[in-house]
């Protein structure tokens, strides 16, 4: 009986707690492989690996809700199924699930293929494939078609992986043009313009005729500035160049002919009667005699010449320099024979002709800063007083008249307090002659301090009078006094 009990619990126990593992992922590239793998390390959700690693199982409970958690995190794998579509085929799959089929392992195969290549992060590919069949012609056949979306790493494709994108797919197609393929990036710019000399992508190779120049100009106006910088400093160089490019692709055939020689010389003679006699040198010898000269004879000597013939064939690329004109202009004053070397210098630099027509070179001596000069502080005698006081004579003359009136009321200020400290020691030391004192003498001191402080206020009333007159009449002075002022503080 412990022994049921115990079996049951146990199956109870395995049945209840078993995972069921659905396929989560197959055929997956091996870095999108180790992605999931990683992040189900981090959640910490139990898996299975199978296919050499390419085809992961998780928990059928959770495959849904992880792929929903993946679309949300955008980190999908993005895989593309290869010709290893055919492994696994049916046996009732009918011609038409073969050829989609192998359209789809062609797009897949390209989409890997074109993803390695550098600076391409992913791919996709989309064939337009038309139908085969007895009653076409190739006059009315439909040529295949494709379109190429690319993500980049960031950086612009150069020309040379674009050419070898649409030949990659061109050869993968069977009948596909150059023509009929349309590449694009994730920005939606059409990278297969340059492809096409035809149409409507005159604009498209205009502009990218115009960056080539654009870019040959700078490594040009570069490689003068490393030239010339170390010898007048680079800030007293202004350097341009301008490039003439044909972008022309021109193929030329070229014969040569020399000195004729023979190839070959036949000679044939026929004759009839005595009129003709062998020789044994192999000359021929024609004698007609008496009365006898209706007898035929043929002389035929055919010469074969041959002439030495040289055929020189020249492809020459787009991107050819036609002309090319620099100007440096240097803010620097430059000695008799400066010019002259600067000439040669960009001549040789820039491999063109040393003329006048081609280089031009041009002195702009540098202007003393007056900026500079008007900035600093000017003191002492530096200073145009005559223009300075006849513009600014009204503020100066209030100016002095306040500081009269401050250093007064200041020196008031502290008479009247040695005043009062007076005043004060004399009734301290005397306060009971001053209880004695009268009524009338308490009053007649009041009088003289009431006097003596009109007389303070006249004194200063005209002293102020003084200083606006002179401040009015002779501004220099009154200049002059506030400087004697400034120093002594």
């Amino acid at each position: 009986m412990l022994v049921l009990i115990t079996v049951l619990v146990t199956s109870f126990t395995y049945y209840t707690k078993k995972v069921n593992y659905s396929v989560l992922f197959s055929e997956l590239a091996e870095d999108d492989a180790g992605a999931i793998v990683e992040d189900l390390d981090a959640q910490k959700i139990d898996y299975l690996l199978e296919d050499n690693g390419t085809t992961i199982l998780i928990d059928s409970q959770l495959v849904d809700k992880y792929r929903i958690q993946l679309a949300v995190e955008d980190k999908l794998p993005e895989t593309s199924t290869g010709f290893e579509i055919f492994d696994e085929t049916s046996m009732m799959a009918t011609d038409e699930d073969r050829k989609i089929m192998y359209q789809r392992a062609v797009s897949g195969e390209l989409e890997r293929s074109i993803g390695t290549l550098d600076g391409v992060k992913k791919a996709k590919v989309m064939l337009s494939i038309p139908e085969e069949s007895v009653f076409v012609t190739e006059a009315n056949a439909t040529q295949p078609t494709a379109s190429v979306v690319l993500e980049t790493e960031g950086k612009e494709l150069p020309l040379s992986a674009v050419q070898g994108i649409a030949s990659l797919v061109s050869g993968a197609v069977d009948g596909l043009p150059m023509e009929n393929i349309q590449i694009v990036d994730t920005k939606g710019t059409l990278l297969s313009s340059i492809l096409h000399t035809n149409g409507n992508n005159s604009v498209d190779l205009t502009s990218q005729y115009q960056k080539m120049t654009a870019e040959y100009e700078e490594q040009m106006k570069q490689k003068l500035l490393q030239t010339l910088a170390p010898v007048y400093g680079v800030e007293n160089l202004t350097v341009a160049v301008h490039a003439k490019m044909n972008f022309d692709a021109v193929e030329k055939e070229t014969m040569n002919y020399g000195d004729e020689h023979i190839r070959s010389e036949s000679v044939q003679a026929s004759g009839s009667g005595t009129g003709i006699e062998n020789n044994d040198n192999g000359n021929l010898s024609v004698v007609v005699e008496d009365g006898k000269g209706d007898e035929s004879t043929s002389y035929n000597r055919t010469v074969n010449n041959e002439l030495d013939t040289e055929t020189t064939k020249t492809v020459q690329a787009p991107g050819t320099v036609e002309e090319m004109t620099a100007s440096v202009v240097i803010s620097k004053e430059l000695g008799a024979n400066d010019e002259y070397q600067i000439r040669n210098i960009v001549a040789a630099s820039l491999g063109i002709e040393n003329s006048d027509r081609t280089i031009a070179v041009t002195e702009v001596p540098t202007m003393p800063d007056e900026t500079e000069e008007t900035a600093k502080p000017v003191v002492g005698e530096d200073l145009d007083w005559k223009s300075f006081l006849r513009k600014y004579w009204p503020f100066l003359a209030g100016a002095a008249v306040i500081m009269v009136l401050v250093m007064m009321l200041i020196r008031a200020l502290r008479k009247n307090s040695e005043m009062e400290d007076e005043f004060l020691d004399y009734y301290v030391k005397s306060d009971e002659k001053f209880t004695a004192a009268p009524r009338s003498e308490t009053e007649e001191t009041a009088q003289k301090e009431a006097d003596l402080k009109e007389q303070l206020n006249q004194a200063m009333n005209d002293k102020e009078e003084k200083v606006k007159k002179l401040a009015k009449d002779d501004p220099e002075a009154a200049a002059d006094l506030i400087k004697i002022w400034l120093k002594d503080e």
